[in-house]
Formats: C-alpha cells, sequence, structure tokens
C-alpha cells in the first residue's frame, strides 16, 4: 500500500512539473555575479541553461566560455521563477584574452536588468578593448513583460548592441557605447532613454517601440545612421540631442505625436556631407512639433505629418528639404513655421499642407535652391521668405503676405485670393515674379521689385496694388484682372513695357505714377471706366524713345478720364473710349497719337480736354468723337506732324490748336471756332456749318487752307492768314467772313455760298487771285477791301445782288501787270452795285449785271474795261457811272439798256476806244476821253450828248466824226487821230460767234467778205498798220482801227484755246495756213456751200481733212450754220 501511494505522489509530481515546462511560468531567473559561488546551471556548448535557484553566472566562467565563442544566457527552467536575467557584477570585455568579435545573447522571459557596467576598461584587465555584440532578448516568452534596463554603463568596443521586449530603460547618467556598433532598440510597448549619452561611434541606432518612445539621452552616431519610429498608437518625443556627424536620420510615428522639446537637437551635419534626415508623423491626424532645432546635411531632409507640422525651432539643411503637414492630403495637417528654417545649399525647398503659418523667428529661406509652397487653405505669410540663388514659388487658398517675399531667380504667389499687407514685398533678381489669384481678388500694399525680371499679377476679380513702389527694372509688368483694378502705388519698368487689363465689369483706376523709360504702356477695360488721378502721370520717354501708349476701354458706355498727364516717347500713343473720352492733364508725345471716343459707334462718346495736348517731332494727331470740347488750358499742338479730328456731332474749339508745320483738318456735323486754328501745314473744316467767333483765328505757313461749310452757313469773325497758301471757303447756304482781315499773302483765294455772302473783313492776297462765288439765289456783298497786289479778282452771285459798299475797294492794280478784275450778277433781275473804288492790271475790268451796273467809285485799269448790263437781254438794266472810269490801250466797253453818267462819271482810256452798244436812248453827261483811241457808241433809241467827246491828240488830226439819225451834240467833240462814230439806230445782229473762234473781225454783228479778207491779209503777215488799208467799216463795226482787227485775230491765231488749240484752225493741223484754213473762210464768206467749202483746202494728214470733218468744227466752235 505504501509504495502504491508513493508511486502515485511521484507520478502527480511529474505530471505537475511536466505542465510546469509547457508553460510560459517555467522559468528561472539568472544572476552574472562576480560573487560565488556559481550554481543553479550549467553550460553546455556555450550556452547556460538554469536548472534551479538561485541561478548564477559567476563573471569569470562567462568569460571564459566568451574566450572560446558565442555564449547564450536563457531562463527557461522548470522553476515558477519570473524569469529575469540580472547582471549584477562588472563585466570586464576587455579582460578577454582573445581577439575575435564574441556575441553575448541574453534571452529573459521577463526583464534583463544591467545593473552593472559592461566595460572595456577594468582597471587590472589587459585594457585592451574586444568586440563583443550584447543580444538583449526581454520577454522571450512573449507575454507582454518584460524589458530591458540598463542601470550601468555599457561599451561594445566595436559589437553591436541588440535590445528587445516590451519596454527599455536607461538610468539617468549611464552611457550606452557601441565603439562602431550598431545599436538596436526594440520595444513592442513603450519606452524612454533617459541615460547620460547613447554613442554608437560610427553604427547605425535603430530604435523601435510599439506605443511610445521618449528619447531623453543624447544619441550619437558619429556617422551612423539613426532610425527610431513608434508603430502602434503612440507618440515619440525627442529631448534630448540626436547627432549623426553624418549619418541619416529617420524618425516616424505610425499613430502618434512626434515631438521634440526645448534644447533637444536633431543634426546630421558633417561627416561625408550626404546624410539625410527624415521625421514623419504618418497617421491622418498625427502632428510634427519641433521645439528643438534640426540641422541636415547635404541630403534629404524631410518633416513630415498627416496632421500638422509645428517648427517651434531653427531647421537647417545642405540638401532638398520638404516640410508638410496633411501628408495624407485629407484636408487636415497645417505648417506653422515660428522659428527659422534655412536651406543653405542649392536643393529645393518644398513647403506643403492645409494652411501655413509663420510667427516668432519663422523666416523661411534658401541659399541657392528653389523655395516651393503649396496649401490648399489659408496661407499666412508672415515672417521673409526667401532664395538668395534661386525661385520662390507659394500656391495657397487664401494668401495673406506679410512679410518680403524674395527670390533671386523669381517669386510666383497663387492663392484663391491673395492680400499683401505692409511689409508684404515681393523681390526677384532679373527673374520674373507672378501673382495669380484664379478665384479671387488680390490686394498688396507693399512693394514688388524684380530687378530686371517680369512681373505678371493676375486676379479673378479685383486687383489693387500700392502704395508701394512696383519696379521691374527692365522687365515687363503685365497686370490683369477680371472686376475692377486699382493702382495706388507708382510702377517704374527702366524700359519694360506695362500691360494692365480688365477683362469684366470693372473700373480701371491708376493713382499713381507710371514710368517706363522707353517701354510701352498698354491699359484697357473691357466694360468699365479707366481713369487716373490727379498727379498721376504716365511716363514712357526716355530709353530708345520708341515706348508706345495705349488706354482704352473697350465697353461702349465705358470712359476714359485721366486727371494724370501723359508722356509719351517716340511709339504710338492711342487714347481710346467706347464712351467719353476725358483729358484733365497735359499730353505729350512724340509718337503718332490718337484719342477716340465712342469707339464702338453707340452714339455717344466726346473728347473732353482741359490740359495742353502736345505733340513733338513730326508725329501726328488724329482725334475721333461725337463731339470735342476744350476748356481751362486745353490747347493742342503739334510740332511737324498733322492733326486729323472727325467728329460726328458739332464740336466747338474753345481753346487754340496748332501744327508748327503740319496740317490741321477737322470735320464735324457744326464747327465753332472761339479760338485760334493754326497749321503751317495747311488748315481744312469740313462741317453743315462753321462758326467763327472773336479770337477763332484760322492760319498756316504757304500752305492751304479749306473751310467747308457743306449744307450750312459759314460765319467767321477772326482773321484767317495762309502766308501764301490758298484759302478755299465754300458754305452750303450764307457765307460770312470779318470784321477780322483774311489774307493770303501770295495765295489764292477762293470763296463760295450757295445762298447770300458777306464780306466784312478786309481781304488782301499778295498777288493771289481772289474769287468769290455766290451759286445760288443771294446777295454778295462785300463790305471791306479787297486787295490782290496783281492776283486776279472774280466775284459772281447767281442769282441776287451783288454789291460793295462804300469805301469797300477792290484792287488788283498793283504787283503784277496782268492782273484783272471779273465782277457778274447772273441772274436777269440782279443789280451790281459797286460802292467803293476798283483797280485791275492789264488784265482788265469785267462788271456784268442781269439788271443794272452801277459804278458808285473809280475804276481804273492799265488793260481793258468792259461794262455791260442787261446781260441777259431782260429789257431792264442800265450802266451807271458816277465815278471815273480809266482804261489803257484796251479801252472802255459799256452795254446795256441804257447809259447813265453822273458826278465825276468820266470815261477816259490811255489809247484805247470807247465803245458803247445801248438798246435805248442815252444821254452823254460826262466826258471821254480816249488819248488817240476811237470812240463808238450805238444807241438805237438816239444819242444826247451834253459833255466833251475827245479822242486827241493830236488835236484837229485825221479823226473823222460819223453820226446818223437820232443823235444830238450839244457840245462839240474834239477829234484827233481817231474817229467819233455816234450811231442813233439799231444794228443787225446776223452772226454770233462760237466759243473759241470769232469769225466777225471788226465786230458789226455780221460774218461778211471784209471779215475774210481781213483775216487772209493777218495769216499772210500783214502788219497792224497795212491790214486795214483800203477798207471802209460800217457804223455798226466795234473795231476798225489796224491794232483792233490785228488783235482780234491774232487771238484767234494764237494756242490759246482747250489743249493749247488755234481758232482759226480749221483743219487742225497745228497751224493757221493761208492755202488750208484762211481759204476755207474766204470760201464761206463769197457762200460756197456744201463740201465744196473744203475741198482742197485741207492738210492732208490733219485731223480735220474732209468736210464731214470740218463742218462739226465750223458749227460748233466758230458759230456758223452750215448745211451738209
Amino acid at each position: 500500500m505504501l509504495t502504491y501511494l508513493r508511486q502515485a505522489v511521484r507520478n502527480l509530481v511529474l505530471v505537475f512539473a511536466a505542465n510546469l515546462l509547457s508553460t510560459s511560468y517555467a522559468a528561472i531567473n539568472v544572476t552574472i555575479s562576480s560573487v560565488g559561488p556559481q550554481s543553479g546551471g550549467s553550460f553546455v556548448g556555450r550556452v547556460w541553461t538554469p536548472t534551479s535557484s538561485p541561478s548564477v553566472i559567476l563573471v569569470s566562467n562567462l568569460l571564459a566560455e566568451l574566450e572560446s565563442g558565442n555564449v547564450t544566457v536563457q531562463t527557461t527552467g522548470a522553476l515558477l521563477e519570473a524569469g529575469d536575467i540580472t547582471i549584477a557584477s562588472t563585466l570586464p570585455l576587455d579582460d578577454l584574452v582573445t581577439v575575435a568579435s564574441r556575441t553575448l545573447t541574453l534571452n529573459a522571459a521577463n526583464h534583463i536588468n544591467v545593473d552593472a557596467p559592461i566595460i572595456q576598461n577594468n582597471p587590472g584587465g589587459n585594457a585592451i578593448p574586444n568586440v563583443v555584440s550584447l543580444t538583449f532578448n526581454a520577454d522571450s516568452d512573449v507575454n507582454g513583460t518584460g524589458s530591458v534596463l540598463i542601470n550601468g554603463n555599457v561599451d561594445t568596443a566595436g559589437g553591436n548592441f541588440t535590445a528587445t521586449g516590451v519596454n527599455f530603460g536607461q538610468t539617468p547618467a549611464r552611457v550606452l557605447n557601441t565603439g562602431g556598433g550598431a545599436i538596436t532598440i526594440t520595444g513592442s510597448g513603450s519606452f524612454t532613454l533617459s541615460g547620460v549619452a547613447i554613442n554608437s561611434a560610427g553604427g547605425p541606432v535603430t530604435l523601435t517601440a510599439g506605443t511610445g518612445m521618449t528619447i531623453n539621452a543624447p544619441c550619437t552616431t558619429s556617422g551612423g545612421a539613426f532610425n527610431a519610429s513608434v508603430s502602434g498608437v503612440g507618440a515619440l518625443t525627442i529631448a534630448s540631442d540626436i547627432t549623426t556627424t553624418g549619418g541619416s536620420v529617420v524618425i516616424t510615428t505610425a499613430n502618434g505625436l512626434l515631438q521634440s522639446t526645448a534644447g533637444s537637437t536633431v543634426d546630421v551635419f558633417g561627416g561625408a556631407g550626404s546624410a539625410s534626415l527624415r521625421l514623419e508623423s504618418l497617421a491622418a491626424a498625427a502632428h510634427l512639433t519641433l521645439a528643438g532645432s534640426v540641422v541636415g546635411a547635404s541630403g534629404s531632409l524631410i518633416l513630415r505629418a498627416g496632421g500638422d507640422v509645428n517648427v517651434n525651432a531653427p531647421v537647417s539643411g545642405f540638401g532638398a528639404m520638404t516640410l508638410r503637414g496633411n501628408s495624407d492630403n485629407g484636408g487636415s495637417g497645417n505648417l506653422n513655421i515660428s522659428a527659422a528654417v534655412t536651406a543653405t545649399g542649392s536643393g529645393t525647398l518644398t513647403l506643403r499642407g492645409a494652411n501655413f503659418s509663420q510667427s516668432g523667428t519663422g523666416t523661411v529661406s534658401s541659399a541657392n535652391g528653389a523655395i516651393t509652397g503649396t496649401f490648399t487653405g489659408l496661407t499666412a505669410i508672415s515672417r521673409a521668405i526667401t532664395s538668395t540663388g534661386s525661385t520662390v514659388t507659394f500656391t495657397g487658398g487664401v494668401t495673406t503676405m506679410s512679410a518680403p517675399i524674395s527670390g533671386s531667380s523669381g517669386v510666383s504667389v497663387t492663392g484663391n485670393g491673395i492680400v499683401g499687407n505692409a511689409g508684404g514685398t515681393l523681390t526677384a533678381q532679373n527673374h520674373a515674379i507672378v501673382v495669380n489669384s484664379p478665384t479671387g481678388a488680390i490686394d498688396i500694399l507693399d512693394a514688388i521689385s524684380s530687378n530686371g525680371g517680369a512681373i505678371t499679377v493676375t486676379a479673378f476679380t479685383t486687383l489693387d496694388l500700392g502704395p508701394a513702389l512696383i519696379s521691374s527694372g527692365g522687365g515687363g509688368v503685365t497686370l490683369t484682372s477680371v472686376n475692377s483694378m486699382t493702382l495706388f502705388g507708382p510702377i517704374v519698368t527702366s524700359s519694360g513695357g506695362l500691360n494692365a487689363d480688365v477683362t469684366g465689369v470693372g473700373t480701371l483706376s491708376i493713382q499713381n505714377d507710371i514710368a517706363t523709360t522707353g517701354g510701352s504702356v498698354d491699359i484697357t477695360t473691357l466694360n468699365g471706366l479707366l481713369q487716373s488721378t490727379a498727379g498721376s502721370d504716365i511716363n514712357v520717354s526716355g530709353g530708345a524713345g520708341a515706348g508706345s501708349i495705349r488706354l482704352e476701354a473697350l465697353g461702349g458706355a465705358t470712359d476714359v478720364l485721366l486727371n494724370g498727364g501723359i508722356v509719351g516717347g517716340g511709339g504710338a500713343l492711342t487714347l481710346r473710349g467706347g464712351n467719353h473720352v476725358t483729358l484733365n492733364a497735359p499730353v505729350t508725345s512724340f509718337g503718332a497719337t490718337t484719342i477716340a471716343a465712342d469707339t464702338n459707334n453707340g452714339g455717344v462718346g466726346n473728347i473732353a480736354i482741359a490740359a495742353p495736348i502736345t505733340i513733338s517731332g513730326a508725329a501726328t494727331l488724329t482725334l475721333s468723337a461725337r463731339s470735342l470740347a476744350q476748356s481751362a488750358t486745353g490747347t493742342i499742338s503739334t510740332n511737324g506732324g498733322s492733326i486729323t479730328g472727325t467728329f460726328a456731332d458739332a464740336i466747338t474749339v474753345a481753346r487754340p490748336i496748332s501744327s508748327t508745320s503740319g496740317a490741321i483738318q477737322l470735320s464735324a456735323l457744326a464747327t465753332t471756332l472761339p479760338a485760334a486754328i493754326s497749321g503751317g501745314g495747311g488748315v481744312t473744316i469740313q462741317s453743315a456749318n462753321i462758326t467763327g467767333n472773336a479770337g477763332g483765328t484760322i492760319s498756316s505757313q504757304n500752305t492751304p487752307i479749306v473751310l467747308a461749310a457743306s449744307t450750312g452757313a459759314a460765319d467767321i469773325i477772326a482773321a484767317i492768314n495762309s502766308h501764301g497758301g490758298d484759302i478755299t471757303i465754300t458754305a452750303g447756304t450764307a457765307l460770312t467772313l470779318g470784321p477780322g482781315l483774311l489774307t493770303s499773302a501770295g495765295g489764292k483765294v477762293a470763296l463760295s455760298s450757295a445762298s447770300a455772302m458777306t464780306l466784312f473783313g478786309p481781304i488782301s492776297t499778295s498777288g493771289g487771285h481772289f474769287t468769290a462765288q455766290v451759286s445760288g439765289a443771294g446777295t454778295l456783298s462785300l463790305q471791306n477791301d479787297v486787295t490782290t497786289s496783281g492776283g486776279n479778282v472774280t466775284m459772281t452771285a447767281a442769282n441776287g445782288l451783288l454789291r460793295a459798299t462804300a469805301g469797300s475797294d477792290i484792287n488788283a492794280g498793283s504787283g503784277a501787270s496782268a492782273s484783272s478784275v471779273f465782277i457778274e450778277s447772273v441772274d436777269g433781275a440782279q443789280d451790281v452795285s459797286l460802292g467803293g473804288t476798283v483797280a485791275a492790271g492789264a488784265g482788265g475790268i469785267t462788271v456784268r449785271a442781269g439788271n443794272h451796273l452801277t459804278l458808285s467809285s473809280t475804276a481804273t485799269s492799265s488793260g481793258a474795261i468792259v461794262l455791260e448790263a442787261d446781260t441777259n437781254n431782260g429789257g431792264i438794266g442800265d450802266v451807271n457811272v458816277n465815278g471815273a472810269v480809266g482804261a489803257g490801250a484796251g479801252g472802255i466797253v459799256f452795254t446795256g439798256r441804257g447809259f447813265v453818267q453822273t458826278g465825276t462819271g468820266t470815261l477816259i482810256t490811255a489809247g484805247g476806244p470807247i465803245t458803247g452798244r445801248l438798246r435805248g436812248a442815252t444821254t452823254l453827261a460826262s466826258p471821254f476821253a480816249t488819248n488817240g483811241g476811237e470812240i463808238s457808241v450805238l444807241a438805237p433809241g438816239g444819242i444826247t450828248v451834253n459833255a466833251l467827246l475827245s479822242t486827241a491828240p493830236p488835236v484837229g488830226g485825221t479823226g473823222v466824226l460819223h453820226t446818223t439819225a437820232g443823235v444830238v451834240i450839244n457840245t462839240t467833240p474834239v477829234l484827233g487821230n481817231a474817229n467819233i462814230t455816234l450811231q442813233g439806230i439799231a444794228c443787225a445782229q446776223t452772226y454770233i460767234a462760237g466759243a473759241t473762234c470769232n469769225l466777225d473781225v471788226d465786230g458789226d454783228g455780221a460774218f461778211s467778205g471784209s471779215d475774210a479778207l481781213l483775216t487772209m491779209r493777218r495769216i499772210l503777215g500783214y502788219s497792224s498798220n497795212q491790214i486795214a488799208q483800203g477798207l471802209t467799216f460800217g457804223i455798226c463795226a466795234m473795231r476798225t482801227t489796224g491794232p483792233q482787227l490785228a488783235n482780234h485775230i491774232d487771238a484767234q491765231l494764237a494756242p490759246t484755246g482747250p489743249g493749247g488749240s488755234r481758232g482759226f484752225d480749221i483743219d487742225g493741223d497745228g497751224a493757221v495756213r493761208a492755202a488750208t484754213d484762211g481759204l476755207i473762210i474766204s470760201r464761206i464768206a463769197r457762200g460756197l456751200t456744201g463740201s465744196s467749202i473744203a475741198a482742197k483746202a485741207t492738210n492732208p494728214t490733219a485731223p480735220r481733212n474732209a468736210w464731214d470733218l470740218v463742218r462739226p468744227y465750223l458749227n460748233g466752235s466758230c458759230g456758223t450754220n452750215l448745211a451738209p
């Protein structure tokens, strides 16, 4: 029975032991100590397996085992102890004799406690460090308990240090030094490094925790890499320095805060210089907060978090740098910088996140690399961002700039709304600056300077710049907004161009200076006001001199309103408004200038000028609008270029318009001239009506002046002076000039109106011809002097009175000797009444009136004087002579219904005849004196002579007095060598001369054999003294002396007709010959008819060499009526 009980108990113990061995609780604590005895286990194959407690390994025995190879100590045993391994005494690894590297592995089911140092410098030892790797595996049974606790210094002399467990602990003031070996610490829970130092001396350091990690001990790798990570949910805190001297650093958390405390530094600088650095909190809501500084090398530097990245201590690096919040793009994760971020190399510095902010000393700078910022939300730039050698590019949501941004190779800022506060300057060095808000407004207060690069600012809604300076230093400036744009500050390009455009509905307001020093300026609004404030000048002068300016409001109802000055260069200057263009400040330019309102032809749009417009050089000025208004100092002038103005409505030239040597052309519905117009190259004004008020002088410099009132009146008060150019004035209705002087100084003057014309002022041409014509019904009234000094005078009224008031003299007599005066009132019921003197040169004076003709003052000419009344044969129209009439050798001819002399109405010639042809009775009441010329008067109603008629000297010459019935002589005539013929009966008129050929040589109203004989004699070369020998003339003959007859024939022999034709050149061969042309004329006089007239009497090669060619010429040009 007893044996049976013993056996049962034994079996129960064996079963219990087996169960213990099969669970995680089967472990024995192991102590490594220098205090013996060694017990509770043994080394088998350099593996210590404990068998009982206490299990103690003597340090000396452990070293002895290591002499021969790697050693493993484990806690696996049959007892129910925790399974700890404790190093209780100093482990002097330098006491090993072997030089081979060794590995000491401790596998503990629970904790590993290093309570004594593991050293390489044991006093009394051999002082030769031995490379021993240490592998400490706590929690080897993986039951969730078991940590590695370092309470003493550890030195592996180049061997690796590996620790695994739930946690890892290091007592303060303890050092872990591997001397080049790797350090690997892995904990499934959280742990804290809190010793004096962890130093791998070149080996890599890898720290891994499951739920949290605090690095509270300085870590130094001296070239080795450093990796730390929390793989689960938990924070990683860097509370002490991490220094690799060239080794790369990677520190991450999978789902927790990654942070560093103030005073801690992560530094990979030094060594080979290519180390990289990455601090990253991977989870969406996990932040990266750095209160300690970060020092990178030439490798990449990455600070990244799914949540926020908070930089509260300086960050620097030589390589590419990335600081990024919201790395998972979840929309939450900002980049907040409150300490300096510095990239000292050429690598790119990349900033990203949801929002961006800066505070404290949070500047961002790069020595030679680009800076790129990309954010989806609010971007607040409140501290300086600088790239000394490359670009700065920022893209964000709503963006605020309160601190400088400087990129030597360019700056680009893009945001959904950009606000640049005071201090928010933008600077580049000869590279572009781009500011773009694709969905919002831009409002930048401070300076933008590209130092040679282009500047582009684009806003989706409104754009406001200034009051600080925008300067490109030679680069172009492009400003664009969809809605309004306000330029509060000065803009300087230093030869670069400026383009500013509002592409939608909104005002563009220029409130400070724009200066390009030669660069072009182009500013437009699509559908809004374009304006500048007082003192806001636009200046493109200087530089290459070719700068152009265009300011244009394109929309139909939009104005251009300029209160600031415009200074153009040599390029074009264009100011255009869909509606009005108002200029309240000076405009100057060297280039062609265009100012246009109502550019869309909407019917509304005037040009208003209240300050000088001055165009220098040879540039032209073109104006177009509905109307023009000038006020204040609003003069318009060019130097050598023309001025052209085209207006759809009435205009008022209220301030002077002048061109020193260019032409001025104005076209308007109506034009009013209260101010002077002076065009050195001529003046042309075309309007329905033209009104020239006092002060509205018009002048040119030896160039034409043309004033055309196409459908209305022209009424010009002030002076007109062309200084040698022609003056042409036309009116659709009435024309009124004066009292200002009209002078051409050698040029022709031509005046015409459809109705009345009144000339109040003096007219002087200094040799130029003067023509005045009323083409319709209306009076032509001359109320001041007309002086041509040798130029011809022609004045006609088609259907109205033509008169000159008393003292209104017409003088063409001085200057060139051939000047003439022609005055005619064409209509039969209208008179010519001349109250002033009339003087002409050798061209003579002709005065014709459809009705009466009255000379109330003297008429003198060195040529012929012709006075004709009743020119339409209406039966009413006398010649009234109340002043002396004096002619030269051309004589005096007067015709009309009657002839009346009063007062001093004498007729005197200097050898020329006096011929009168009247239709009624007449009384010769004042003397006729010819000084050798004939006197012939025909008055079918009778002639009464009450005054002296004289052809002397000499007195008592060979002249004969011819009279007919109806002649009563009360004063005896005085005869010289010329005849006096008085015919008181009617003369028949059987021949009327043609337009260019007059066969009635003696002027008796018939073509006869004597006319043919006279013609043949002259063709054959008879002199004026020989031509009339043997011939007698009837009482009706108007030409009876040799000179009279010869002169008449010579006019038909000379090439004075159209195209240089000769009146008596019947066959048209270019010469008048006796055997052809003279023979044809003789045959007609003898009564030959048909083809016999021209038979063998034409030049065979002449254009008219047959009868069917000669006859049309004779009938059409010579006044014959010959049958075929």
